[in-house]
């Protein structure tokens, strides 16, 4: 008998011996009124008053101000990379709260996709092939979901701590291969000065165009994980990841 099917069997003798338990009444909050539910307002306007609040617009407005306030060391080093890596974080938000499952490959997944770029884009290493940014763009979108879809399929039977450790070790084994390789990866020293190209006329080099840069796929990422479960199938997709995490 595996451990998934032992830990079901002893989970399962230990509910069945398991004195029922009174649970407290749930409490009936009202929803706010919605002024346009039986109007014919367009849906976006609808979407928005359901959704947004004051705080959100506070947020986004200090998040466009900031780049202009700030110093370009504190928009560049600071809140652009925290925006970047914040991403990386939030994947793990993802499968965590809406899947009951946590994973440590996630930088893996982030690394593999900086190596591709720094690979076939262009670097301070000759080791770069110098292709066109959109075509590497391309191929280090693919190559790192392909890699995140491999690491889900070996860890996808675990559960628990077994996939904690099943993702910590690919995310090691990654990691000692990017450092003793230097055919390919050169090894310790890795790819130096890769840095955003230069599109539409504007030099995304620079402290504010890279802030815009890093912004707009956090807050897509951001919206995605916030809505995508903002339907009536809300109950049934928590529901679910309650009993994955059970």
């Amino acid at each position: 008998m595996s451990a998934a099917h032992w830990r079901k069997a002893m989970n399962s003798a230990a509910a069945g011996t398991a004195l029922p338990q009174q649970r407290p009444p749930l409490r009936v909050v009202e929803a706010e009124p919605d002024p346009y539910a039986d109007s014919n307002a367009p849906r976006w306007l609808k979407f928005l008053w359901r959704t947004l609040s004051p705080r959100h617009v506070l947020v986004m407005l200090a998040l466009l101000v900031f780049p202009f306030v700030a110093s370009p060391f504190l928009t560049f080093r600071v809140a652009a990379q925290a925006l970047a890596l914040g991403l990386v974080g939030l994947s793990l938000t993802f499968l965590a709260g809406y899947g009951g499952m946590v994973s440590l490959a996630q930088m893996t997944v982030a690394g593999i996709a900086g190596y591709t770029t720094a690979i076939l884009g262009t670097s301070g290493t000759e080791l770069s092939l110098g292709w066109h940014w959109a075509v590497v763009l391309v191929f280090a979108l693919t190559i790192a979901t392909a890699s995140s879809i491999l690491i889900g399929w070996l860890s996808v039977r675990t559960e628990g701590i077994y996939t904690i450790m099943i993702t910590l070790a690919m995310g090691v084994a990654f990691y000692y291969l990017v450092l003793q390789n230097y055919s390919v990866f050169n090894g310790f020293r890795g790819f130096q000065r890769v840095l955003p190209p230069s599109v539409f006329g504007v030099n995304w080099r620079t402290p504010v165009p890279f802030y815009f840069l890093a912004l707009t796929p956090a807050l897509a990422g951001y919206f995605f994980i916030k809505y995508r479960c903002a339907r009536p199938s809300a109950s049934r997709c928590r529901a679910s990841a309650t009993t994955r995490a059970a």
